[in-house]
């Protein structure tokens, strides 16, 4: 099934819904990438037109949980924007663990996909606690794919996702990784 070609209402009453449902916003640049991601669903599905698959969405919860999977992107890579992590590392942490008594940093990474960054988090985390041994840390990681989430709690990387991770950080990815199965745990 090739992509359903939306008219322009139903192009607006399809990106309100994502953004109703996950808070994203879709761009009218985005409106092919849209239209090819409903186009998979509907397949999926067995829906014949991008109006009853629309209220396909509304009335079935186990619909919206596989649309809200298949419209939102899930990219994420250990220690993705490196200057962010090197500040955290270099002035945030520093600081932050100056100005406290009680040495305990809780940090909440959301839209955490299949858990790179909030594994990334926990190594920084962790190396801080090395050098400020009081320091303690607690890490929520959520997510509006549930998919995602579980593939989070598995806590299982492929292969392609750490080989970046690898490269740029080898003694730490030795540290934290190790190969298991199809994967890295």
């Amino acid at each position: 099934m090739s992509a359903p070609s939306l008219n322009l209402s139903q192009f607006y009453a399809f990106r309100e819904l994502v953004h109703e449902l996950t808070g994203v916003g879709v761009p009218d640049s985005k409106r092919e990438m849209l239209e090819h991601r409903i186009s998979r669903r509907m397949q999926a599905s067995g829906t014949c037109s991008a109006s009853e698959y629309y209220k396909q969405v509304l009335a079935n919860q186990d619909e919206r949980v596989a649309f809200i999977d298949q419209v939102t992107t899930h990219e994420t890579r250990f220690f993705r924007t490196p200057r962010v992590w090197e500040y955290l590392r270099q002035e945030f942490l520093p600081h932050w663990s100056g100005q406290r008594e009680r040495r305990e940093c809780s940090v909440w990474s959301a839209a955490t996909s299949s858990g790179e960054e909030a594994f990334s988090l926990s190594i920084l985390m962790r190396e801080h606690q090395k050098r400020v041994p009081n320091f303690g840390y607690s890490i929520h990681g959520t997510d509006v794919s549930e998919r995602m989430i579980q593939r989070c709690h598995a806590a299982t990387y492929r292969k392609r996702s750490v080989a970046q991770f690898a490269k740029a950080k080898p003694a730490l990815f030795e540290q934290y990784l190790r190969e298991e199965g199809d994967g890295y745990v």
